[in-house]
């Protein structure tokens, strides 16, 4: 049976106008016994000018960040219900709450990345999450801390695709 499969890395998810409901990049998938009737095509098209944009963080804030990362969704016309800080609530504990608007960006480093993730909401919906992950040495042991950066709400999982393959590109996350 022909059928399509939602794991894939960002690159994979550029597609052109091809036709059937599992055609991704010159790759098609199966999902053994079971049917999973879905075109991606659609909903997971970049603009040109936007899929080769992605844009320099070095210097600039988490809150200008998300800032961006809305505007850029807004011109691809794909509107997620909301995108925040991950510390939205303004606590003082960004171990916990994450980074807030005021924070530098963090920069990349071999012992630091920032990550990208899609997953269930809470209730209802999708959460995209972009985080930062750091290798953290104490004494002899080594141990790895996610921090929150930003999150983004979208109420299908086509469209929280389509949102992660636009920050991942935006972001130069690889």
């Amino acid at each position: 049976m022909n059928g399509g499969i939602l794991a894939f890395r960002a690159e994979d998810i550029y597609t052109d106008r091809i036709s059937g409901p599992n055609f991704v990049k010159g790759r098609t998938f199966g999902c053994g016994l079971f049917y999973c009737p879905f075109s991606m095509s659609e909903t997971l098209d970049l603009p040109v000018a936007l899929a080769a944009a992605p844009f320099d963080t070095a210097g600039a804030t988490v809150g200008s960040v998300v800032k961006q990362i809305s505007r850029a969704l807004r011109r691809t016309e794909i509107e997620p219900e909301w995108v925040t800080h991950a510390n939205f609530i303004d606590e003082d504990c960004p171990d916990r709450f994450g980074l807030g608007p005021s924070a530098p960006w963090p920069v990349e480093q071999s012992t630091r990345h920032v990550t990208l993730a899609v997953g269930r909401g809470n209730s209802v919906g999708w959460i995209i999450r972009v985080d930062v992950i750091e290798l953290v040495t104490d004494g002899e042991s080594q141990l790895w801390k996610s921090v929150p950066l930003i999150r983004i709400k979208s109420l299908s999982r086509s469209q929280a695709w389509s949102i992660a393959a636009v920050v991942s590109r935006l972001l130069d996350i690889d």
